[in-house]
């Protein structure tokens, strides 16, 4: 077993990874985390976690979205059309590329949410695979915290699963 780089983990979580689960967790109660294994390069699943305009193919809760602008080579600003339950909102996240490590993070930059902060971080992990770490702090308004975090917190594994049948499909 390979060991996990910056990212604690208990036997427990580490095994769940291993056996390919997508570990859930929160973040000192502001937002979450997931964890998880894809059969794949970083670099192919940094392309597919940032192929933004296609998002809505492949990522259940996307019903649109599209790139705005580049403010330069490294940032860009992304429209977000999102259902949640009944209701599709919209949010603007400006996004900070690194793609020399695989990683973006984001924040809110207009839109439904009072706040929306996050990141994917693609590192290796052994041969051909990737250690993905997915966070998001979402707060919306009048819905309870908790609420939003556990809402949230159950999204991520068919996150994940998206994630993986689009690297590998012919989409990556």
């Amino acid at each position: 077993m390979r060991r996990m780089a910056k990212i604690k983990l208990s036997p427990e979580e580490r095994e769940k990874v291993e056996r390919g689960e997508v570990l859930t967790r929160l973040l000192h109660d502001q937002g979450v985390e997931a964890i998880g294994i894809v059969d794949a390069a970083p670099a192919k699943v940094y392309r597919v976690v940032t192929d933004y305009d296609h998002y809505r193919e492949f990522i259940p809760s996307v019903v649109d979205a599209k790139v705005l602008e580049w403010d330069s080579k490294e940032v860009c600003i992304l429209l977000e059309k999102i259902k949640i339950a009944f209701k599709t909102v919209e949010v603007t996240l400006r996004i900070t590329h690194d793609r020399a490590r695989h990683s973006t993070s984001w924040t809110k930059h207009g839109g439904s949410f009072a706040r929306n902060d996050g990141s994917w971080r693609c590192e290796p992990h052994g041969k051909g695979k990737t250690l993905v770490t997915y966070t998001v702090d979402v707060e919306a308004g009048l819905i309870p915290q908790f609420v939003v975090n556990a809402v949230t917190r159950g999204n991520l594994p068919d996150l994940f699963e998206a994630v993986r049948k689009r690297v590998n499909s012919n989409g990556a």
